[in-house]
């Protein structure tokens, strides 16, 4: 089984003028993300950084070439990168540099003011850094790596506002065969623009066209227009994109009537993705795999996929269980249900040694089983075909007068109204039911409580039907597309509780 460093500098020998492109921005080939690297981890270790150091990295797509260059460049020395959320405010950055025990930080220009003022021995600017990588040696340092051998800490995206640092093993990274994906795509050319410090960004989005010799073009911020234009480009035959991204590509009347059958396969995931636009998609592009994959930064690698052909037959579902992925639905004491019963989804890739949460082992004991089963923290089903279908985070739902509902439904049921493009439902605190429901509906077009309550009637349980709506211009978002409950919450308690003070009822 090869490690991280091994899959580059194969892939750079047998393919060295594959490019890797920031859009509009700069570009790379593979010999020059090989040899880049190399001269970074000798500069690095000169200046005292060594094995099992952890190396905070803070660059945003815009300097994803560098990005690059500086994940791979700290893994040669076996020390950790630690990729930070840009969009962090200060204290989270300082959270995550002060936990993570980074000894250094790499970071983009742009963030010098932010940087200045951390706690931290060593700093390095990509402008500096650069100024000396050509005076260093091209060289692959003499360290030795193996799969138990810690390879990042990246973390969680924060969406209870509280991340923890997954820790990930090499061997984590190879549980899967890349070959016969590179037969069918190799210098095709992949698209995306998940930012790079994200799980999915380093260990999918980085890795997928290094180890399917792809072309990639990583957008530097997302761009409903330049997505779409790069989707049109004819060697593009690979897209991945965040579910807000792909609704925000398909609101252009001009996607629907373009040919982009060169695109043999779009995945998504990170997110719920509504149904209707599941189907739509799959209906509109019938030669294109649409993919929906489903996982958790804690179980690994994606652990679900949509299967060729079935996304608009299981437009609800995320899909089968992506060997050596297991996954099995358990009550609240671990046993496994029947299938079509609501449980508690797990997973676990078998022989490989399961992530862990850095320095926090009471989360890692709640989070993983002694046998390496993953607590995902979602509750979902599994049908007769094998099929998993998501009812809801755990944490979200909802219990209103001693019933238990499903946010996800809820939201659900209210998008497949025409004139609503996205929805979300929150608790607030209600004095005799427990909690009520809250929705924050993005409109298409023009549309009103009464009609969204009228429209929900005969789809909803009574119980199920939200009382309180606010209707806004976009969701606040994580950097993965994941919208940021524990915030609306904060704003849906605000609201509600001036509301029933005008109505002159009890808080």
């Amino acid at each position: 089984m090869p490690n991280l460093v091994e899959l580059l500098e194969n892939k750079a020998k047998k393919f060295p003028d594959i490019r890797v492109e920031v859009y509009g921005v700069e570009s790379m080939t593979f010999s020059e993300w090989s040899k880049k690297s190399s001269q970074l981890a000798n500069l690095l270790l000169k200046n005292g950084i060594k094995k099992g150091d952890r190396v905070a990295l803070m660059l945003s797509n815009r300097d994803g070439i560098f990005y690059k260059i500086s994940y791979f460049g700290v893994v040669k020395t076996g020390a950790l990168p630690v990729p930070i959320n840009v969009k962090l405010p200060k204290d989270g950055i300082e959270f995550i540099v002060k936990n993570s025990e980074a000894k250094a930080i790499i970071y983009g220009d742009e963030f010098a003011d932010v940087v200045r003022s951390l706690d931290i021995s060593m700093k390095f600017s990509r402008y500096n850094l650069e100024s000396y990588l050509a005076q260093m040696p091209e060289t692959i340092p003499d360290v030795k790596i193996s799969d138990d051998d810690y390879l990042d800490i990246i973390y969680t995206s924060g969406t209870t506002g509280f991340p923890k640092g997954v820790i990930s093993t090499h061997g984590n990274l190879f549980v899967r065969q890349d070959s016969a994906y590179e037969g069918l795509y190799s210098g095709r050319t992949f698209l995306h623009s998940v930012p790079l410090f994200t799980f999915a960004g380093s260990h999918a989005m980085m890795l997928i066209p290094l180890r399917y010799s792809l072309n990639a073009v990583i957008l530097p911020k997302f761009d409903p227009k330049e997505f779409y234009e790069v989707m049109k480009r004819e060697d593009v035959v690979m897209v991945y994109a965040v579910p807000f991204h792909l609704l925000s590509v398909m609101k252009n009347e001009e996607f629907w009537t373009t040919k982009l059958d060169h695109i043999k396969l779009i995945m998504f995931g990170t997110a719920p993705m509504p149904p209707w636009a599941v189907k739509k998609l799959a209906e509109h592009l019938p030669g294109t795999w649409i993919m929906n994959l489903y996982g958790a930064t804690e179980a690994g690698m994606a652990g679900c996929f949509l299967p060729p052909g079935m996304a608009a037959l299981k437009p609800e579902s995320v899909g089968i269980p992506l060997p050596p992925t297991e996954v099995k639905i358990c009550d609240e004491n671990g046993n496994e249900v029947p299938r079509g019963q609501v449980g508690e989804i797990l997973m676990r890739i078998s022989g490989v040694k399961p992530r862990e949460y850095f320095k926090d082992q009471e989360s890692t004991r709640k989070t993983w089983t002694q046998d390496g089963w993953t607590k995902t923290g979602d509750i979902g089903y599994m049908d007769q075909d094998g099929y998993i279908y998501i009812v809801d985070r755990k944490k979200d739902i909802i219990i209103r007068g001693g019933f238990n509902i499903s946010s996800a439904k809820v939201e659900g049921v209210i998008m497949s109204h025409p004139d609503v493009l996205e929805c979300a439902v929150v608790p607030v605190p209600h004095p005799l039911l427990g909690e009520d429901l809250f929705a924050f509906v993005v409109p298409r077009r023009e549309v009103g409580k009464e009609e969204i309550i009228s429209f929900l009637k005969n789809k909803l349980a009574e119980n199920e039907i939200p009382r309180y709506y606010e209707f806004v211009s976009e969701l606040p978002r994580n950097a993965t597309g994941k919208i940021l409950k524990y915030e609306l919450k904060q704003i849906a308690r605000q609201i509600y509780q001036e509301q029933r003070k005008r109505e002159g009822k009890e808080v």
